[in-house]
């Protein structure tokens, strides 16, 4: 309940970290194989040179990251950084390029029967939720949940579900990775 920075077991290998001794990963749903992964939190590995202490986590500065912000909204040119003035507006704006870049990809994802049952305007809103929470949540933005957004959960398949939380979760994880680069 309480990670921090998740990977896969051979990137912690790459940046010369190993994965404790009887450490359980936690399972995810790789939505373009169809098969389980596994992920591990920092605080299940240990450095294999003992001279590397720390992993330096990604943490993000309103001032520094700001202007990022508005370069990331710019290249996707579907609205003007210059006329969003809360940092809620510009993430919101880059959730929404992100969530509708991926959509139809969403929608070929699902099965018929999650699609009869969901209008499409309804579960772009849901994505764009899981989204924004996600962001909000790791760059310590305050965010006001929209329940009724969540609602829709209800009426998806439970097979859809898992489809649906692996795309925002890999939404959110590019979504942070181009802001910490």
């Amino acid at each position: 309940p309480k990670a921090t920075a998740c990977a896969e077991f051979d990137y912690w290998k790459s940046i010369g970290r190993s994965v404790k001794r009887g450490e359980k990963g936690i399972p995810l749903l790789d939505i373009d194989s169809g098969r389980i992964k596994y992920i591990f939190d920092i605080r299940q590995t240990v450095s294999i040179n003992h001279n590397i202490s720390e992993v330096k986590l990604w943490k993000y500065d309103s001032k520094k990251h700001l202007n990022l912000l508005d370069e990331l909204i710019d290249k996707f040119k579907e609205k003007d950084s210059k006329l969003l003035l809360s940092q809620e507006d510009k993430i919101d704006a880059l959730v929404e390029s992100n969530v509708r870049g991926k959509f139809n990809k969403i929608l070929e994802s699902l099965s018929d029967e999650s699609l009869k049952s969901i209008q499409k305007v309804d579960l772009f809103n849901l994505l764009k939720e899981s989204v924004k929470i996600s962001i909000s949540e790791r760059m310590e933005v305050s965010y006001q949940l929209k329940e009724e957004n969540l609602s829709l959960l209800s009426k998806i398949s439970s097979s859809d579900i898992d489809k649906v939380l692996s795309i925002s979760a890999n939404i959110s994880k590019n979504i942070l990775l181009d802001l910490g680069s």
